[in-house]
């Protein structure tokens, strides 16, 4: 029996500072047939307005949020029956097996009917691509892979951690199913909307499960570069996300509790708000009064300044014709206005910036 799997659409991230959006049109309604990266709504932040695409092929099946409806980040927005040609795969497989059972050809059958299930998963198929991450983010680096091919996946469980210039995150999973083909490698840098792996929504959880727990071991042989980054002494893994916003907020990561047996972002910033790490209610005494714990990319670009300090300044002078900026800013005196060359020169600068930048213009 092909099993009805549902993938559910959220409103994305689509900035450090965005945390919610407005629907703005929607492309599909429920009962619409919809592609794979096909535009399914637009949607407005008070940063960029953004297509959303399907994250896979199938039917809408339920519309979460209506056109002028404001949504947080993570929110659901619609879900996606991903069905599609199950049922037809799954009837010849029934059709294999009984004739399996009346005809001495049945050792053949029972073979046969496996390999019928994989065109069946093919019909499910979720591709994951990489998301956008800001406005003017067009490419990231994968840090590392936390799903393999054959992993069972649950929805929304992180599977990979991607580095771009602006901020490190990590990629949830759109669906719950099963890990399939990895497109792209640790290291690998790659560009928004690009497929970097691809996932069977649904199916059986029971048979994943098994596999996990008995690849696990041949797994670790052929991953030894995400093992190696070992920052803890009794051997808990860290993820290089989290080694990094473990080194912007001054966290000991010897000091870090996590129930997973890996620490990751999260439980590095739980230990900074004084909540993971036996160390850290100490370094809330020290803050002085009113100081405020910045996370994410403002932690960065504090780092960035403080190491700017280092950097030797330099000045440079130039002398400037300024002939036709006196003979205006005479006119303009002439006229009763009190203008100076500051005036004229920011007013200068104003117009170029929304000349040349349209996101700054009004």
């Amino acid at each position: 029996m092909a099993v009805n799997t549902t993938v559910e659409v959220v409103m994305p991230a689509m900035g450090d500072s965005v945390s919610e959006g407005t629907v703005l049109e929607w492309h599909k309604q429920e009962g619409d047939s919809i592609s794979a990266d096909e535009t399914l709504v637009e949607i407005s932040t008070d940063k960029v307005d953004a297509e959303v695409p399907s994250p896979a092929t199938g039917t809408i099946v339920k519309i979460h949020a209506a056109e002028g409806d404001t949504i947080e980040v993570g929110s659901l927005l619609a879900e996606i029956s991903t069905d599609g040609g199950a049922p037809a795969a799954a009837a010849p497989e029934g059709n294999g097996t009984a004739n399996g059972s009346a005809t001495a050809e049945a050792p053949a059958e029972p073979v046969a009917a496996p390999a019928a299930e994989a065109p069946a998963a093919e019909s499910t198929d979720v591709e994951i691509t990489m998301p956008q991450m800001g406005e003017s983010v067009t490419e990231g680096v994968i840090l590392e892979w936390l799903k393999q091919p054959g992993d069972a996946i649950e929805a929304d469980e992180t599977i990979v951690e991607i580095s771009t210039d602006k901020v490190d995150a990590e990629v949830p999973s759109p669906a719950a199913g099963t890990m399939g083909e990895i497109l792209a490698q640790a290291g690998d840098t790659v560009t928004v909307g690009q497929v970097i792996a691809r996932m069977s929504a649904g199916g059986p959880v029971s048979a994943p499960a098994p596999e996990v727990t008995d690849t696990r071991p041949g797994t670790d042989a052929p991953s030894p570069a995400p093992a190696a980054p070992v920052d803890v002494p009794d051997g808990t893994r860290v993820s290089p996300v989290a080694r990094r916003v473990a080194a912007a907020h001054g966290v000991d990561l010897a000091g870090v509790q996590t129930p997973s047996g890996r620490i990751t972002k999260a439980d590095v910033l739980a230990a900074a708000e004084g909540n993971g790490a036996s160390a850290a209610p100490a370094a809330p005494a020290a803050k002085p009064a009113g100081a405020q714990l910045i996370k994410g990319a403002s932690a960065m670009l504090a780092r960035y300044m403080d190491e700017s300090r280092s950097i030797p300044t330099a000045t440079s002078f130039r002398t400037l014709t300024v002939t036709t900026l006196d003979g205006r800013r005479k006119e303009l005196k002439a006229g009763g206005h009190k203008v100076s060359f500051t005036h004229l020169i920011a007013y200068a600068i104003a117009k170029a910036a929304t000349e040349q930048m349209p996101v700054m213009a009004p």
